[in-house]
């Protein structure tokens, strides 16, 4: 499997989601700066061995996804959403601020679907690529930590308390699952056509063939994982202290790699099997290469 290797930080301030489109091109957002000069929104056009600022943000970003070089969606507090149509130079507000509202997660299958989720059970969808966002009904308690969706009428959700619930008409409707656990599950990947990875508290990794029934799998590690990314079988979770673990075998099995540093690991991204970044507090970048 390749390495992974410390990057240059992308600035100082604390990252809370990556993305990349293919093995260079990649995108990073988080924290806003408390003296005022703006958010986290960084590109990399190397792999993630470099950062450039973008346009910066009001409110903190949690999660960054595009569908290609150009279109693409940032989610984050106050309910904020907003779209890019040139490569995230430039952001069109898309949702207006609604207070306490926390969006966790956003994704997206093409230019008119994408869909985003946050706490104490947010949810919310667009067919018309963001002109309107219609609440989902998510069936989630607590909060809800990360969405995906294979096609513009599968996907999956997980949160709190071991929830995890899944959609087969765009989001319209949503059906619990029985995870097996109470622990949070943070992080979801898909590795198509059906396969379904799970990652959340204390080491926890979840697994399904098709969504239905979910296997617990052997975890190398008790830390908590944050977010996972899979590109093709392979896949790689990322968490606590720097923790970081690996499966070729779209995530049946399991290898811990030693820690790079000792920084908390809040997101991962692949473009290609043998590329990506995960991101951390204070623009801690880690790239796979």
């Amino acid at each position: 499997m390749p390495a992974w290797s410390v990057a240059e930080r992308a600035g100082p301030l604390d990252l809370l989601g990556v993305d990349f489109i293919d093995s260079a091109r990649g995108w990073a957002v988080g924290d806003i700066d408390p003296r005022g000069t703006g958010g986290a929104v960084f590109q990399t056009i190397d792999g993630g061995r470099h950062w450039t600022p973008l346009a910066g943000r009001t409110e903190v970003s949690t999660s960054v996804h595009f569908i290609d070089q150009k279109t693409g969606w940032i989610a984050g507090y106050a309910g904020r959403i907003d779209r890019s149509d040139d490569g995230g130079r430039s952001w069109q507000p898309q949702r207006p601020e609604r207070g306490r509202e926390v969006f966790n997660s956003i994704w997206a299958v093409d230019d008119r679907h994408a869909w985003a989720v946050g706490v104490n059970g947010l949810g919310v969808r667009t067919v018309d690529g963001g002109a309107t966002w219609t609440p989902m009904a998510m069936s989630v308690a607590g909060d809800v930590w990360s969405v995906r969706f294979s096609s513009a009428e599968r996907g999956w959700a997980v949160g709190d308390g071991g929830a995890i619930v899944s959609t087969t008409d765009g989001g319209a409707t949503w059906t619990a699952a029985t995870s097996g656990t109470t622990r949070a599950l943070y992080g979801l990947a898909i590795v198509p056509p059906a396969i379904v990875i799970v990652v959340g508290e204390g080491g926890t990794i979840l697994r399904s063939d098709g969504g239905a029934a979910w296997t617990a799998i052997r975890s190398p590690v008790t830390a908590a994982l944050y977010g996972v990314a899979a590109r093709e079988r392979t896949a790689w979770a990322v968490g606590t202290g720097g923790t970081t673990i690996g499966s070729t075998d779209a995530g049946a099995s399991w290898t811990a790699t030693a820690p790079l540093a000792d920084e908390k690991l809040t997101g991962v991204a692949l473009g290609d099997p043998d590329h990506g970044a995960a991101v951390g507090r204070k623009g801690f970048v880690q790239v796979l290469q």
